[in-house]
């Protein structure tokens, strides 16, 4: 999951969108927002044009103390004495696709977990897979299905709202309604069902949906009273 931020939030939610069509979770916020909004969940943080800010250097000093261990990169313009806060550069005219091929490359030669990566108690449905699969039989999921299953996999083991989901996974001017997230999840379970017998997402009551793993099917068995 990686997350954006533009000093113009189109912008952000610009790039956010183009890395959603590369079948890449992320959010696309302001400098500001963004402080509030890093998680342990983010693989990656692209800031554009960070000579623009305002204090570029006051502010991306303040990023890596929020958002430690987390690469941050940076696209556009970069000047010299910020370049030492950043992971990678990017230079303008990259796109979206070399955007991400260099970010993955960067997390790869280091052993740091790969935006754009996305496996679970055997399933993938990571960027590169023509389809999705599960123990190496494919699953018959839209692109949409396959968003949200990332956003699943992402939050793993911690339920993840519908609300976050429909954040994550939908282009950011085209959400629908949060009814439409269950609706696909409950799309997405039968499908599963219907090859494997089980369900492949589990409701939380009041905290969301998570995948059921086979830790998850443990504890639902056995569970722990506090």
């Amino acid at each position: 999951m990686i997350l954006v931020i533009d000093k113009s939030r189109d912008a952000a939610q610009n790039l956010s969108d183009m890395l959603h069509y590369l079948g890449i979770l992320s959010l696309g916020t302001t400098p500001k927002e963004a402080l509030g909004e890093i998680r342990h969940t983010y693989r990656a943080i692209i800031l554009s044009s960070p000579s623009t800010l305002p204090d570029g250097r006051d502010y991306l000093t303040r990023l890596r103390r929020y958002a430690t261990g987390i690469p941050v990169f940076a696209v556009g313009e970069c000047e010299d004495a910020l370049s030492p806060l950043v992971d990678l550069y990017c230079p303008l005219g990259c796109g979206a696709t070399g955007i991400v091929n260099k970010i993955q490359a960067y997390c790869e030669e280091r052993a740091l977990p790969v935006p754009g990566r996305y496996t679970l108690a055997g399933i993938d449905v990571s960027r590169e897979r023509r389809a999705p699969e599960y123990l190496g039989t494919p699953l018959p999921f839209t692109k949409t299905e396959c968003m949200i299953l990332r956003a699943l996999i992402s939050s793993y083991p911690v339920p993840i709202s519908s609300e976050r989901i429909l954040e994550l996974s939908y282009r950011q001017h085209r959400r629908p309604e949060v009814s439409n997230v269950r609706t696909h999840i409950s799309v997405m379970n039968k499908k599963f069902a219907t090859i494997f017998g089980r369900s492949l997402i589990r409701p939380t009551f009041g905290e969301g949906y998570s995948i059921l793993t086979p830790e998850v099917m443990e504890q639902a068995k056995n569970p722990v009273y506090k």
